[in-house]
């Protein structure tokens, strides 16, 4: 063991608090290192032939595979319990690491960090907390060996901490896992209702419906729906500060349905170059369509930024009024239909675009403002409860990133 120098973590539960200081050691001291085997090595079976892509389809543990082969008599299994991830090619970057649920096989571009004198979800835990892409050869292509791992530094408690610290992370990551879970229903009931709660292609009702609406929904076209869509300013680099009396609101900000804050990297207007332009100020509430594609139409409702507000040339802005729902609008707008129709309509050599004019021609079909107002707040209410389900994923992230920092050295 190398000196220690008190190596204690900032964070220790309380029956080790008074416990003896983390080691320093090295990490081939405690794992078995294996890689695995060609494919051309096996036939089709019942056991797990893990390949780099199957990473994609789980989370924490991997269980299954989607090659699956018969017993070899020459190789033996990786064991249940090892820490595996991708050893070769820009896979790596991607830190996907995984504890091995069941006995399995893997490819030539996997590695296998089998426990031998350490807990098997202490390790997991480390090996995901250091990124081991960051010891990786990358002089030609990116690659993990033996020789990276077995002098790689780990520090390291006693055993009866590794398994509580082990147990802890185990707990929270089954609990992050089951709030991604929630979300992702969330959002699939939600591409649900899309489906049926818009008129299909070619048709004037929709599949689902509140009661009492029975009518057909009607074409109209865009601008008429509206009314009087504007630019927003075009706005020079000279204009452009770091400060400013005007938040400059880019497409860069407005996604499908989601305005995307990117507060450090905000940019501002100062009062005389608003007044230079002649700037369009926005508010809280505008509807603003994005006609710089990728996707061209995507629309979001602007949210209260603290600031005074303007916005990019390549942005429609939409002032609500009575006549329509603006809910249903931003709704609408951001179906995959309707995006498809807008993006029909754009040109462009470098980027694409659509011209306000082509974007106020778009023909849709729309129901009356009653039957509007019912849908928009339907999905108002469903979009809440899906960014209530997406803080709550991002706080149990955030804490598990502060424990990790805390809690190992």
């Amino acid at each position: 063991m190398i000196e220690n120098n008190k190596l204690v973590p900032k964070r220790r539960f309380k029956k080790f608090q008074n416990a003896n200081a983390w080691e320093q050691s090295e990490l081939g001291c405690f794992v078995e290192i294996k890689s695995g085997w060609s494919p051309s090595d096996f036939e089709i079976g019942n056991e797990l032939y893990i390949k780099v892509d199957d990473l994609n389809y789980s989370e924490h543990i991997q269980k299954d595979s989607q090659m699956k082969v018969k017993r070899h008599l020459k190789h033996d299994m990786m064991k249940c319990g090892s820490t595996i991830f991708p050893k070769r090619g820009a896979a790596i970057l991607t830190n996907k690491v995984r504890k091995l649920g069941v006995d399995g096989y893997m490819d030539t571009n996997m590695m296998a960090l089998r426990p031998l004198d350490i807990d098997e979800n202490f390790l997991y835990i480390f090996v995901t907390k250091t990124g081991l892409y960051k010891i990786a050869d990358t002089s030609t292509i990116p690659q993990i060996n033996n020789k990276h791992i077995e002098p790689y530094k780990i520090d390291i408690p006693l055993l009866g901490e590794q398994q509580k610290i082990g147990e802890f992370f185990t707990t929270l990551d089954q609990t992050i896992a089951f709030q991604q879970q929630k979300l992702e229903k969330m959002k699939s009931m939600k591409s649900a209702y899309l489906s049926e709660m818009f008129p299909a292609e070619g048709e004037r009702k929709p599949k689902r419906r509140f009661p009492g609406f029975t009518d057909d929904w009607k074409q109209r076209e865009l601008g008429k729906v509206l009314g009087n869509l504007t630019d927003g300013d075009w706005i020079e680099k000279e204009h452009i500060s770091d400060k400013g009396k005007y938040r400059i609101i880019q497409t860069g900000n407005i996604g499908i349905g989601e305005y995307y804050n990117k507060g450090k990297d905000a940019k501002f207007l100062n009062q005389s170059s608003f007044d230079v332009l002649n700037g369009n100020e926005i508010f809280p509430g505008d509807i603003l369509i994005s006609r710089l594609a990728e996707p061209a139409g995507r629309t979001i409702i602007l949210p209260n930024t603290g600031s005074r507000m303007v916005t990019a040339v390549d942005v429609a802005i939409v002032r609500p009024n009575s006549n329509f729902s603006s809910y249903f609008i931003q709704t609408m707008m951001n179906t995959n239909e309707t995006l498809k129709k807008i993006n029909e309509e754009a040109s462009g050599s470098t980027r694409k675009r659509i011209s306000r004019k082509n974007l106020e021609l778009i023909d849709l079909i729309i129901p009356e403002i009653q039957e509007q107002e019912k849908i928009g707040n339907f999905f108002k209410n469903l979009d809440q409860t899906i960014a209530f389900q997406q803080q709550k994923l991002e706080k149990l992230q955030n804490i598990k990133k502060a424990y990790l920092n805390e809690m190992f050295i």
